[in-house]
């Protein structure tokens, strides 16, 4: 499916923001046994400063994860994308109910396992990816780098960004060290990780952006661009209901396999003072 240059942006602000620490926060969030941030930054061995920051970045998403009504409360999309991170983490063997939070080697772990994306920079690495996801060339497992180059182009000429072939490779060469491709001659290979990484990808973008139906709401907006502006917050019927067309589009296969609890989307918010 296709989607427009601002959703493949707004899906990598979302990933940019995921991190150990963020992650974590969210799922913390899920956890009724975690009620403020000071308890947050004992399960992870920290001062409460990372906590709040995270929190603070989380909120200000331009699709929020958290929303903050003097008390922080999951969104939607940051419980759908819980979900997601749990189902990309699960292909590379990390289960988020088995990491001990406090343990610096299990954090570093699920930390490799979002690189580059949560540190990077710029929106080029998600247009990068965005060419992983799209095929572009003959061959999906095998693309050419004047492919991906031509087409990041492309892209950011759209949006009036000059980029320059340097910066692209750059991003390319990151993907490389992360273990995300593998770079022969003039070629790009894609491996597990690279893979999972834009299979990933695909989910999130069809889950915000493939439903206007069952995403829109009376709040909801139709930009120029024709993309949409989601709500942060849907009902539970809503969020099932795409959930469920979703896994219809894949034939059956679960698009999103929710392991930590979407009832609390409707719940009053707790205090993380």
């Amino acid at each position: 499916m296709e989607y427009t240059n601002d959703q493949v942006e707004s899906i990598g602000g979302i990933l940019k923001s995921l991190n150990p620490t963020s992650v974590a926060i969210l799922l913390f969030t899920l956890d009724e046994t975690v009620d403020t941030q000071t308890e947050m930054a004992e399960r992870l061995d920290y001062t409460t400063a990372p906590v709040s920051i995270s929190f603070k970045m989380l909120s200000e998403l331009p699709l929020p994860l958290v929303e903050n009504n003097r008390e922080y409360q999951i969104t939607a999309i940051g419980e759908a994308t819980v979900n997601l991170i749990d189902k990309y983490l699960l292909e590379l063997d990390i289960d988020l109910c088995d990491v001990d939070w406090s343990d610096e080697s299990d954090k570093e772990e699920i930390d490799t396992a979002l690189r580059p994306l949560h540190n990077s920079r710029s929106m080029i690495p998600f247009h990068v990816l965005n060419a992983f996801r799209k095929g572009i060339g003959p061959s999906d497992s095998n693309i050419s780098i004047d492919d991906v180059l031509s087409y990041v182009q492309s892209v950011r000429s759209e949006t009036g960004e000059g980029i320059t072939r340097r910066q692209i490779k750059h991003a390319l060469t990151r993907f490389e060290d992360e273990n995300s491709i593998i770079i022969d001659g003039d070629t790009v290979s894609i491996t597990k990780k690279g893979a999972e990484q834009t299979s990933l990808m695909d989910m999130m973008l069809d889950f915000l952006y493939s439903s206007e139906d069952h995403l829109s709401t009376p709040d909801t907006e139709i930009q120029s661009n024709g993309s949409l502006e989601i709500p942060a917050r849907m009902t539970i019927s809503q969020l099932s209901n795409h959930i469920q067309e979703l896994e219809e589009n894949y034939g059956g296969d679960s698009v999103l396999e929710l392991r930590w609890p979407i009832e609390s989307v409707n719940k009053a918010p707790k205090k993380m003072g």
